[in-house]
């Protein structure tokens, strides 16, 4: 997705992909009138993503690996036990020496699929704010959204 990043940026629009505990969220943020070209290009590219390259996935392993080594060992005592307490107070929390475990038990076959499992089950919620016409593109823009979404569910061509 870092291909449009910059195009983006000078164009004055904004994206992110941020991984939570039930999920992922997609935002975007910008002028009107190209958001709706950022959010199907953006849409498209990640319902197209069905293999990950071996270089690709090596690189992405070994930041994550050395980046979850280094919370697991090197947190300071109070960050330990805030962690802690997130654990024992909310299920879906996980330490950082949890993380690392399932990081270095996961294999790029492993994760194979996952893919269409997530699209498969993800939904659409969009919040407008600002100057947004109600011709401005946007609603067609979120309605090309659903079937890259869930590409098992549109209609075969």
């Amino acid at each position: 997705l870092n291909e449009y990043a910059y195009d983006a940026e000078v164009a004055g629009l904004f994206y992110q992909l941020a991984p939570h505990s039930r999920g992922v969220s997609l935002r975007f943020a910008g002028y009107q009138d190209k958001l709706p070209v950022l959010l199907r290009k953006v849409t498209e590219k990640m319902a197209s993503l069905s293999e990950i390259s071996e270089h690709t996935w090596g690189l992405v392993r070994t930041v994550m690996l050395r980046d979850a080594t280094n919370a697991a060992t090197t947190k300071q005592p109070y960050l330990q036990a805030s962690e802690w307490e997130q654990r024992a107070t909310n299920l879906s929390a996980r330490t950082s020496q949890e993380w690392l475990d399932a990081l270095q038990a996961t294999t790029r076959e492993s994760i194979s699929g996952v893919h269409r499992k997530l699209l498969s089950s993800c939904y659409a919620e969009a919040l407008l704010q600002g100057n947004v016409a109600e011709d401005s593109g946007m609603s067609e823009a979120l309605e090309a959204l659903l079937p890259a979404l869930c590409p098992e569910s549109t209609p075969a061509e």
